[in-house]
């Protein structure tokens, strides 16, 4: 499953991102999909007001995206991760990102790929009620 997480901690503060699991920072999970080594996932609908909050958005804040290996009893494996700025994400249709993995030998895990990143219901970013809509590919290789 995938994971769209907003960084909490101390910026000065040496961390793994891939352990990050406040569930304040959490924006959006996707669905599990069992059984794939390459899943797709459905178009989804994230409300700017996640990202930023009474409409307003500030696209050079970062956020993380997580690709978890989903295991009936926890802990799921994480296969990696990788930062984005939400105005990468808002105009990152087509975009493939590497997947990082500090625990696996060479630190690459994959892709992820935006298919599809559009802003609904509105003409700026800025007007509150605005979405997100994506729709988002995992290419992450075999473990």
């Amino acid at each position: 499953y995938v994971r769209l997480v907003r960084p909490k901690l101390d910026p000065s503060w040496m961390y793994d991102e891939s352990f990050w699991v406040a569930e304040l920072s959490i924006i959006w999970q996707s669905e599990v999909k069992r059984k794939s080594l390459m899943p797709e996932w459905v178009e989804t609908v994230i409300d700017l007001d996640l990202l930023g909050g009474h409409g307003l958005v500030d696209e050079e804040e970062e956020l993380v995206i997580q690709v978890f290996d989903w295991h009936r009893m926890p802990p799921h494996d994480v296969i990696g991760t990788q930062r984005i700025s939400i105005g990468s994400l808002l105009h990152g249709e087509g975009k493939s990102l590497s997947l990082s993995n500090t625990v696996k030998k060479g630190g690459r895990a994959g892709l992820v790929v935006i298919t599809k990143a559009t802003v609904v219901n509105t003409s700026e970013l800025k007007h509150h009620g605005a979405k997100l809509r994506a729709d988002v590919e995992d290419a992450s290789s075999p473990a």
